[in-house]
């Protein structure tokens, strides 16, 4: 899903911390590998002129310009490769750019890639590697691999455990913000990262570094909003619930959910900012379904998930065979292997299953 380069989605001034700088690494990180795995003619990654400002731990600015306020961010010891890094994915605006492709005058970004904006402003704080003046100028973009190792290195320094991996689920709603044309909002505990000693935790590292065997299978999730969504609002519904106990179902749930002020320090603020249009949606009580949601994230997601249990046909109290609607909806939805016109064209438009049953003549159903 390409984005051109003048509608890259802005990120709003929100509790702009831990969790951003996370999630602008996983973006970098994603968008370097979508690269590497297409090789499309014309695709490139390179950095810009625009960097955050680096400052070494001996006092020395590196940068003339000095700028303020700062958000200092302590990279630990670190080699001029991976300084200039830190520097490009939290610079002013965008310090990098994945182009996937160049068509007709128009340059394509990696759906991943966001405008960082001129008001939140980053200071690298960093311990050189073999010299103390190094020439940023002469390094490379990191590969996406190299990125996830600089990450991972950065997450175990701080120790933020979980963090790593909550970052990377913000990451990839990121073309789903774009889909909805919604601004991206970062949040994060309101914690100064300051230097620390460095924590060693190999079977952590080694968690970290596993994910970046996978990441081809996110990236694909991730680049289809309708399963993206569809697997968030499912987050509301509950096998069992009927179409017509919703109301009241959602209620209380929705009642007790934070404000949208409040949802800064939620840990689904993380998902950069797409909570809110979930909750609004599953207050529709006809959220998006997508049936690809299920089979790919084996999480169900409405009653059509499941087969049922039991035999579809019962006496009702008249004597009659009867079946439930909502084994009407699963029969009448199975693939077709003739064109009898005893079929749905359209999936349920409701998670919640329809109440009551209907009597066995009444149904066009295959025999």
């Amino acid at each position: 899903m390409p984005s051109n380069n003048e509608q890259l989605q802005p990120i709003t001034s929100i509790f702009f911390k831990l969790y951003c700088i996370l999630t602008l690494a996983w973006s970098y990180i994603l968008s370097a590998r979508l690269l590497e795995l297409q090789k499309h003619d014309g695709a490139e990654l390179v950095y810009t002129s625009s960097t955050a400002n680096p400052r070494a731990v001996d006092g020395v600015d590196r940068d003339e310009v000095k700028r303020a306020p700062p958000i200092e961010v302590h990279i630990g010891e670190a080699e001029s490769n991976v300084a200039r890094w830190w520097m490009a994915i939290q610079a002013p605006k965008h310090g990098w750019k994945a182009v996937l492709t160049k068509r007709n005058d128009n340059v394509y970004l990696a759906p991943w890639s966001i405008d960082l904006g001129e008001d939140e402003l980053f200071e690298i704080l960093w311990q050189g590697i073999g010299t103390s003046a190094p020439e940023f100028a002469d390094c490379f973009p990191l590969s996406s691999g190299e990125a996830l190792m600089a990450l991972s290195e950065f997450c175990l320094l701080h120790g933020l455990g979980d963090q790593f991996f909550g970052a990377f689920a913000a990451a990839l709603t990121f073309p789903t913000n774009q889909h909805y044309k919604r601004r991206i909002e970062l949040s994060s505990p309101t914690i100064v990262l300051g230097r620390v000693e460095f924590i060693s935790d190999k079977a952590l590292g080694n968690e970290y570094i596993a994910l970046g065997d996978d990441l081809a299978y996110y990236m694909a999730l991730s680049c289809n909003p309708s399963v993206v969504m569809s697997s968030l609002s499912g987050s509301f519904w509950e096998p069992g619930v009927p179409c017509n106990l919703v109301s009241s179902w959602l209620h209380p749930v929705v009642e007790e959910l934070p404000t949208r002020s409040e949802l800064a320090e939620a840990p689904g603020a993380a998902l950069s900012g797409l909570v809110p249009k979930v909750i609004y949606l599953a207050k529709s009580g006809t959220p998006p379904l997508d049936p690809s949601g299920f089979p790919w994230t084996s999480s169900a997601q409405n009653f059509m998930d499941f087969a049922g249990s039991g035999p579809y046909f019962a006496c009702d109290e008249f004597r009659e065979y009867a079946i439930k609607r909502a084994n009407v909806w699963r029969l009448l939805c199975l693939p077709v292997t003739e064109d009898d016109g005893l079929h749905y064209n359209s999936l349920s438009f409701s998670p919640w299953p329809p109440i009551g049953q209907t009597k066995e003549k009444n149904c066009a159903l295959r025999t």
